[in-house]
């Protein structure tokens, strides 16, 4: 560990707010709590060596600490490079961003210059929450989006702990977890989770296989057949006729009209969501089930 020597109000006065400057190594301390919960170990030794030839080429941002030190806020992985190489100083910019204000900032710059992993990003809402006392309102205000897409991140917490190992390793994605986690069932759920990460499943066709576990189940109604028949606008502007499975407008003279069951209606829905997706063992499958 490099040594700290001790500093004080007059040194940090020396550096002026909101500017690229070089500040020493020894006055930066790393995040009281890193928004990064998990670290890729090849990506950050292909950072140390990126800035071993090249330096730092980025900023990293810091705020002012009371003891007249400073703390990183966005750029943890370069400081910690940085630490690693030994460097004397390093291109910053000072923020005077404080409490909720520089949390929200920290999540905010590390967002847009990286891809923070959706639970990690739930635990800084959380935090937020806990600490700041800030509401679900307030934090999608300060942030620029929606309600429901702070809701939809905070719930990633309560999800059985495979739907989170699996989302924190990047084998699924939000979308993907939060439907995985209404089956009650682990075994079941750790079967959907390998279908998504081997191979590929979308959200579409993850939507059906779940919503048909959940019936199997009787934790949901089936939807009523007019549902499923309800008649849909197929003559577009011009005269030309939507195709039901690739959904390409073509002139009337080339299509056909047909009738089918309820039942094959439903098996032909199941088929368009995986031609879709073009998940071809899915295809393959829905066509055996169907006798084609």
């Amino acid at each position: 560990m490099m040594e700290q020597p001790a500093v004080g109000k007059a040194e940090q006065k020396e550096f002026k707010t909101g500017q690229v400057q070089l500040l020493p190594l020894y006055l930066i301390d790393q995040p009281s709590t890193p928004l990064r919960q998990t670290a890729d170990e090849e990506k950050f030794k292909e950072l140390v060596e990126s800035v071993r030839r090249f330096g730092i080429l980025q900023p990293i941002g810091v705020a002012p600490k009371d003891d007249g030190r400073y703390e990183v806020i966005w750029g943890h992985m370069r400081y910690m490079a940085a630490m690693a190489l030994r460097l004397d100083s390093v291109p910053c910019i000072i923020r005077p961003e404080k409490g909720a204000s520089k949390d929200l900032l920290m999540l905010e710059e590390n967002a847009v210059r990286q891809d923070v992993n959706p639970l990690d990003e739930a635990r800084w809402y959380k935090r937020l929450i806990d600490i700041y006392g800030l509401s679900v309102d307030e934090i999608a205000e300060r942030r620029g989006v929606s309600y429901q897409t702070i809701y939809n991140r905070l719930e990633l917490l309560k999800m059985p702990e495979e739907v989170q190992e699996a989302l924190e390793r990047g084998g699924i994605g939000p979308s993907h977890a939060l439907l995985i986690a209404k089956l009650p069932d682990r075994d079941k759920r750790l079967y959907y989770i390998k279908q998504v990460e081997q191979f590929g499943a979308s959200i579409t066709v993850l939507r059906t296989w779940v919503q048909r576990e959940l019936i199997a189940e009787g934790l949901i109604q089936a939807p009523p057949p007019q549902a499923f028949m309800e008649p849909q606008k197929v003559i577009k502007p011009g005269g030309g006729a939507l195709c039901a499975l690739c959904d390409e407008t073509f002139p009337p003279e080339k299509t056909v009209g047909l009738f089918l069951c309820l039942e094959d209606y439903r098996l032909f829905q199941q088929f368009k969501e995986a031609y879709h997706a073009q998940d071809e063992e899915r295809v393959e499958g829905v066509r055996e089930e169907g006798g084609t």
